[in-house]
């Protein structure tokens, strides 16, 4: 694992390397292959890095075979021999952050409720578990929204460690490892061990907040639907322009906008009937050519309904 640079520091942005081999793959992109390389390739449901190879976009990294396959969105020199690699920053460090607040709230599920995270998923804008339960309160999510964010103000070490088969009975491991060697575990201190391949801070305070945003069932789960860190923070400062819009358009202070919503929708739903009515009265009203091409029980009936 030494030519993943990664692994070393998580924190690296930039290196210095050997092109060592340049090719497309069976669906024509373009890919090279590095003596090692500091971009995390897609695995353990968290995407790849991107950034830059002399300064051509790296538009994904998958491990093919053993190798570690940087896509580039066109060939690099033929005479190309060194690299410099850069990383997109912004990007693995959000990365980072969703990841070890999956640990985290995994970690609270299955403390409080002991309830095991069966899958993850770390999308562009939301992350989401899928947990082995069948249902869950809002009280259940508040208690371990709230268990999640103690770990995270703890601001406790998250400590990375290589490990044999062998040495997994010292671990309380939420799960076994799919793979017997080279197991690298991820480790919280009283709260979390895990073996993982991702990437993560070196702080729990630096997950940040995490906020639970939604669930549903999915196949006889629960998919709870979350984000962390500076996620959680956009998505505050979001919803707080549009309640800062809401009050402003009503007039009326943030305690009082449910309130003011639902009475302007019982007014529509009176107006909505009050004009249905009018229209039906209306109708009568129509000339007599109208009525000459019909009954006049229909006319009759009509005004009636109006009088009524």
């Amino acid at each position: 694992m030494r030519d993943r640079l990664y692994y070393q520091d998580a924190y690296i942005t930039t290196f210095d390397t050997q092109l060592t081999y340049q090719g497309v793959d069976e669906n024509g992109r373009h890919y090279v292959l590095l003596k090692e390389s500091a971009f995390y390739p897609t695995g353990g449901g968290q995407p790849s890095d991107q950034g830059h190879l002399n300064g051509i976009h790296v538009t994904e990294v998958e491990e093919v075979e053993g190798e570690i396959r940087h896509y580039l969105d066109h060939p690099l020199p033929a005479d190309t021999k060194t690299i410099k690699g850069d990383v997109d920053w912004t990007r693995r460090f959000d990365h980072m952050q969703q990841h070890a607040g999956q640990h985290i709230l995994s970690a609270a599920f299955a403390e409080l409720f002991d309830w095991k995270t069966v899958s993850f998923h770390l999308g562009q804008e939301t992350v989401s578990i899928d947990l082995e339960t069948d249902q869950i309160s809002e009280d259940d999510l508040e208690k371990a929204q709230a268990f999640a964010n103690r770990v995270v103000l703890s601001n406790q070490e998250i400590k990375t460690k290589w490990v044999e088969s062998d040495d997994l009975v010292n671990y309380p491991l939420r799960k076994a490892p799919k793979v017997n060697k080279n197991i690298r575990l991820v480790i919280i201190e009283g709260v979390d061990y895990n073996a993982c391949g991702g990437t993560h801070p070196h702080r729990t305070g630096e997950v940040g907040p995490i906020q639970v945003l939604s669930t549903e069932k999915a196949k006889n789960k629960v998919r709870v639907t979350f984000i962390a860190g500076l996620r959680a923070i956009k998505a505050l400062n979001d919803k707080h322009k549009i309640l800062k819009n809401l009050t402003q358009k009503l007039n009326r202070p943030e305690s009082e906008i449910i309130g003011t919503i639902d009475a302007f929708f019982e007014e529509l739903r009176v107006i909505k009937g009050e004009l249905s009515e009018t229209k039906r009265n209306l109708s009568c009203m129509k000339p007599p050519h109208f009525w000459r091409r019909r009954n006049q029980q229909a006319r009759e009936r009509c005004l009636f309904r109006a009088i009524l």
